[in-house]
């Protein structure tokens, strides 16, 4: 067994490494909604920062909470399993999440907007009380989705529009200002079914729950969907591809979730399900790609988020990331 192997393997299992990618594509996405991608500053990467550490930590404290139900349904997690000690998981989900809050603050010093040290502050909570509380009840995936909600928000946060304006009556539709907050809560929504979907994937799934589940996703797709089907055009900043080619992109988006997600509810076993949770996931980075396609100039930024979804299904398919 190699040093990577003993020590710095158990730790990237412990915090799904594979799946801060799709962090990582949501702060690109809140940039690109605020035109602060394409005018890339030191401000930004704090904020990449801040959600590598928040999104990191949360998924350790997660495996922390739960060290005793995965110790009868997950043995081979690092925790159970022994190969991370309980003392050495709370020094590392904890240096990740002070790590998180720092860039933040930082964000806010640079930027001389509160925006990024509130949403990150809020974004702390939930992740906490997420991981603590809620997910042993039935509120438990709202909770999570709103983490999801936060997280692109901050991505925003340096130039959000904390009263936005919702309607442009002359261009018939949706205001500039608004659209970081409804692009947020289609994917807060999306991610409330993605967390439903995956109630009990370690065991055999209700196929009723997860035709519900999958249900909650796909109306959290439909508020991506109105999003991009009312785009506002600036003459100066057109996008790529028109309202009708995002359409086509979204609707391809919709069809590959669904045509995987009703694979697992025709046989809803653990592995059938946890390849969806898997796609649902990692399409996330599909979502928020779209969205850079449509608020920036021509494909670039969009193919540099697309491209985040290899590495997260490389390693995905060697660190579990349900």
């Amino acid at each position: 067994m190699t040093w990577f192997s003993r020590r710095v393997l158990p730790f990237l299992q412990l915090c799904r490494f594979a799946a801060v990618f799709t962090a990582i594509a949501d702060i690109a996405a809140g940039l690109a909604l605020t035109g602060k991608l394409e005018s890339w500053q030191s401000t930004s990467l704090w904020l990449l920062v801040a959600t590598v550490g928040l999104y990191l930590s949360g998924m350790a404290w997660n495996d922390y909470f739960d060290r005793e139900i995965d110790a009868v349904e997950r043995p081979k997690r690092p925790l159970p399993s022994g190969r991370v000690t309980l003392g050495a998981a709370r020094v590392f989900a904890g240096s990740l999440m002070v790590v998180g809050g720092l860039a933040a603050l930082v964000a806010t010093w640079q930027s001389g907007r509160m925006e990024p040290a509130v949403v990150a502050l809020l974004l702390i909570v939930a992740i906490l009380g997420y991981d603590v509380v809620a997910k042993n009840h039935a509120w438990g995936p709202l909770v999570m989705g709103l983490c999801r909600f936060l997280n692109l928000l901050l991505g925003a946060s340096l130039g959000l529009v904390m009263n936005p304006a919702w309607w442009d009556a002359d261009r018939r539709s949706w205001d500039p200002s608004v659209l970081p907050w409804l692009i947020a809560a289609g994917n807060g929504v999306y991610i409330v079914g993605v967390t439903l979907f995956s109630r009990n994937e370690a065991g055999q799934s209700s196929r009723s729950r997860l035709v519900q589940a999958l249900g909650v996703a796909n109306l959290g797709l439909l508020v991506l969907g109105v999003g991009h089907l009312f785009w506002p055009r600036d003459p100066g900043r057109t996008g790529f591809g028109g309202v009708w080619g995002a359409l086509v992109l979204w609707i391809a988006i919709v069809a590959l979730i669904n045509r995987v997600a009703w694979e697992a509810v025709r046989n809803p076993g653990p592995q059938p399900v946890q390849v969806t949770i898997r796609t649902m996931l990692t399409s996330l980075i599909l979502l928020d790609a779209l969205v850079v396609l449509q608020a920036t100039q021509g494909p670039w930024w969009a193919l540099g988020v697309l491209l985040l979804r290899y590495p997260a299904q490389w390693i995905g398919r060697r660190l579990a990331i349900t």
